[in-house]
């Protein structure tokens, strides 16, 4: 799988959006929500914010102690709304399936895993899986491909 920061385009990379698409990817590779109750503020402050920021502010913030160069950001830009986060999520998303299915295409064999259980607020929730042989390895593998909400 190639990082997401050789996907973005040169211009975005300029701009500081690499430690934003890091901090991101960091957040989901540790289990972490991104948001909290508090994400105001600027990233640049040194001063703690009044409320407690969510992870990924938190961690942006902490980045920009240790110079805070690499997150200067052109023309207002930020890059930390909660849209910029969903749109970084999805991103990522597609890249991860993409690689996904490129991984069970090569495989000899697959099957398709499916489970629907109910959630603590009682919607149904459908996961969609894949097992598979690898290959490259000689072991079969299991990956997980999405969750929806039944309706």
């Amino acid at each position: 799988m190639h990082p997401i920061d050789i996907v973005l385009d040169r211009r975005l990379k300029q701009e500081g959006i690499v430690p934003t698409v890091e901090t991101a990817i960091l957040c989901g590779k540790q289990g972490l929500a991104l948001r909290g109750d508090n994400d105001q503020g600027s990233i640049k402050s040194l001063d703690l914010p009044v409320n407690i920021d969510g992870n990924f502010h938190a961690l942006l913030r902490f980045r920009a102690q240790g110079g805070g160069h690499h997150l200067n950001c052109e023309h207002n830009a930020k890059y930390v709304s909660p849209a910029i986060q969903n749109e970084i999520i999805s991103t990522c998303n597609e890249l991860i399936l993409k690689e996904l299915v490129c991984n069970v295409n090569a495989a000899r064999c697959f099957s398709e895993n499916a489970d629907e259980t109910a959630d603590v607020s009682g919607t149904e929730q459908f996961l969609l899986g894949v097992r598979y042989m690898d290959c490259a390895s000689s072991t079969v593998k299991e990956d997980f491909f999405t969750v929806c909400a039944s309706v």
